[in-house]
């Protein structure tokens, strides 16, 4: 399990970690690839400034994640929506996979108040690798603002 300051989330089964500057990066067995990231709300300003400052956070990352598949050799397989398979944050995700099928190429974009935390997954299309991406998904929390998980 990996703690942040706000988030906490676990790299499927099997998967090693480094780390890059603010970024985790996972590899999977088979050649997959998951980057995480966050990006995070701090400081203290009036309630209609942090409202402005969240949703921007949040188009943000929906723009990154659409952007990213707009490349002609991906075709999407589920648009940008709430993903239903997250119970402790809200989260989207975006599914899409190479034209001829054979890698995917899934993004989600968790939202708390505090923050985004943005994962971008590349792997192989098998179903191990599709049982990785909702492994890390359901996996994916917030700490409270006194430091212990939120279940």
């Amino acid at each position: 399990m990996t703690i942040g300051t706000v988030f906490i989330f676990a790299a499927p089964d099997g998967w090693s970690e480094i780390r890059d500057g603010n970024r985790y990066i996972f590899h999977g067995p088979n050649g997959g690839e998951l980057i995480v990231s966050a990006s995070l709300i701090q400081g203290v300003g009036r309630t209609g400034d942090l409202t402005t400052i969240q949703q921007r956070l949040f188009q943000n990352a929906e723009e990154s994640v659409k952007n990213a598949v707009a490349h002609p050799a991906l075709k999407v397989t589920q648009p940008f929506q709430q993903d239903v398979r997250t119970t402790k944050i809200k989260c989207w995700s975006l599914l899409a996979e190479t034209s001829e099928e054979d890698t995917l190429f899934y993004q989600a974009v968790f939202h708390d108040a505090r923050g985004v935390l943005l994962a971008t997954f590349e792997s192989p299309n098998t179903m191990e690798a599709v049982n990785a991406f909702d492994q890390f998904i359901k996996s994916v929390g917030v700490m409270s603002e006194s430091g212990t998980v939120v279940e």
